[in-house]
C-alpha cells in the first residue's frame, strides 16, 4: 500500500488509515477517493484552509476498538471524522462549528450523514470536537426521509436530531 497515493488533489490515502495497517483494499481505497472528491475537497476549498483527518477507514477491529458500528460507514470506507484548522480570524473549534453548519446545508444530498460530535464538555477536554461526515448508503441516504442523517453529539454515543434547513447557521 502506498500512503502517499493521492485520493483528491488535497488528501493521501494514508491520512485515512490507520498507521499500523499495512494494506487497504482497492474498493476501499475507492470509496475513499469519493468521499474526499464529493464531501472533503469542497469543504475545504470554503473554508480556505486544511482539514485535519481524525479517522477515515477503520478495518472491523479497530472499528471494534474505539467502540464503531459494525458494519457502519468507517468500516466500508465511506466516513471521515475530521476538524478544521484555524486561521487569523477564527480558532480551530469555532471554524471547525463552521464547517459542519456549511456542508449540512451546502451539501446537502451529497453526504448520507453529517454529525457535529463536540463531547468537550462532558469528557473535559478541549480536543474532542470533530464533524463526522459520511457518503450516501442504504442505511443512510442522504435524504430528506433518513431522520438520523443530521446530527448533533454532545456526549459519546448520545445523539440530537437536527432537521434540514435552508438557512447557514453558523
Amino acid at each position: 500500500m502506498d500512503r502517499k497515493q493521492k485520493l483528491s488533489r488535497h488528501f493521501d490515502l494514508g491520512e485515512f488509515v490507520p498507521q499500523d495497517v499495512d494494506d487497504c483494499p482497492s474498493w476501499i481505497v475507492s470509496e475513499l477517493q469519493d468521499v474526499c472528491t464529493d464531501l472533503l475537497e469542497p469543504i475545504r476549498a470554503h473554508m480556505g484552509g486544511a482539514l485535519i483527518v481524525h479517522s477515515g477507514w477503520r478495518p472491523p477491529d479497530k472499528n471494534r476498538a474505539v467502540g464503531g458500528v459494525a458494519g457502519g460507514d468507517h468500516e466500508n470506507g465511506r466516513a471521515v471524522d475530521f476538524h478544521v484548522t484555524g486561521n487569523a480570524d477564527k480558532d480551530w473549534t469555532e471554524r471547525t462549528i463552521e464547517a459542519f453548519h456549511w456542508a449540512r446545508e451546502r451539501l446537502s444530498g451529497r453526504y448520507g450523514q453529517i454529525i457535529l460530535e463536540d463531547h468537550r464538555k462532558v469528557l473535559k477536554n478541549p480536543g474532542k470536537l470533530w464533524v463526522h461526515i459520511a457518503a450516501p448508503s442504504v442505511k443512510h441516504p442522504g435524504t430528506g426521509h433518513d431522520v438520523n442523517a443530521i446530527l448533533v453529539s454532545l456526549e459519546p454515543k448520545k445523539y440530537t436530531r437536527l432537521p434540514e434547513s435552508t438557512t447557514n447557521s453558523a
